[in-house]
């Protein structure tokens, strides 16, 4: 099985990775994805994908040390390995990655401005954290903002954006029973930004991108990933996808309210669901 290897940086972890015979991407060239998403492979049932996560394999450069803690401070929060709620510990980070307290403190500040962290006085930074109703609220903003973006841009789909749109759903009935969270996250994401590719507003795009719902599915990344098999992945967002091609405004908004709905209503009753559980 090849193998894709997806690198921030590191010349070690490039020279070993070239000398295992790996296939190297870059994550420059997958930039239009988020980085924790950056895994979306044509042909992905021919490859895996690998990516570098230790921090002893992880080079920083100077220019770039604080952009690249707060990518691993933002992998912890997606692994889980930093809960919602959790506080961060700057003086933990520094020693873990071997630089000082200033980039970390930058850092923490741009995961502030992408509202995955919050700092306050007498507190200090701790990783976000939604109550049930606020993803629920949430994901129903996101799927009025998504369905009037598609419902608005859907006819004015040139021929390459409809190509695009075809391949993206290509992707999905492809996917397969055993495909983890990570694959239906990436191909999630990839649908999703498809649709919105054609849209004129260029503010509601925006919006409805980087909306809590986004958030919401980053902090609580491994709840989001238990929320449906594989196969009730795969016919969800080819019943968006139908919706789509009617070209039909009311059908499109429908379908994605609907689509948006579902997910925020379920994974506000998970999160409900594991508060109610004794402390372990």
């Amino acid at each position: 099985m090849a193998k894709i290897l997806c690198l921030t940086g590191g010349k070690d972890a490039w020279r070993r990775a070239a000398g295992s015979g790996l296939i190297l991407v870059s994550t420059a060239g997958l930039s239009r994805l988020r980085p924790a998403y950056a895994m979306v492979l044509q042909k992905y049932e021919r490859c895996a994908l690998v990516k570098e996560t230790r921090t002893g394999d992880m080079e920083f450069k100077k220019s770039t040390y604080s952009s690249q803690a707060a990518e691993y401070v933002s992998e912890m929060i997606r692994s889980g390995r930093l809960r919602p709620g959790q506080a961060i510990r700057e003086c933990m980070l520094s020693e873990e990655l071997g630089i000082s307290r200033a980039p970390i403190r930058e850092a923490l500040l741009l995961l502030v401005e992408k509202g995955l962290v919050c700092s306050e006085p007498h507190r200090g930074k701790y990783v976000r954290s939604l109550s049930p109703k606020e993803i629920y609220d949430s994901y129903m903003v996101a799927g009025i903002l998504e369905g009037a973006g598609v419902a608005l841009s859907a006819l004015l789909w040139q021929k390459d954006q409809e190509d695009a749109f075809e391949r993206t759903v290509d992707l999905v009935e492809r996917i397969r029973p055993d495909a983890d969270a990570d694959l239906l996250a990436a191909v999630d994401e990839k649908f999703h930004i498809t649709l919105l590719t054609a849209c004129p507003n260029a503010h509601l795009v925006a919006l409805a991108r980087h909306s809590s719902a986004s958030i919401a599915k980053f902090l609580y990344y491994r709840e989001w990933g238990r929320l449906f098999t594989p196969e009730q992945y795969r016919a969800r967002h080819l019943e968006v996808a139908r919706a789509v091609r009617t070209k039909e405004p009311f059908v499109i908004e429908e379908a994605l309210r609907r689509h948006y709905a579902e997910t925020g209503r379920l994974l506000s009753l998970s999160l409900e669901a594991d508060a109610s559980l004794p402390p372990k």
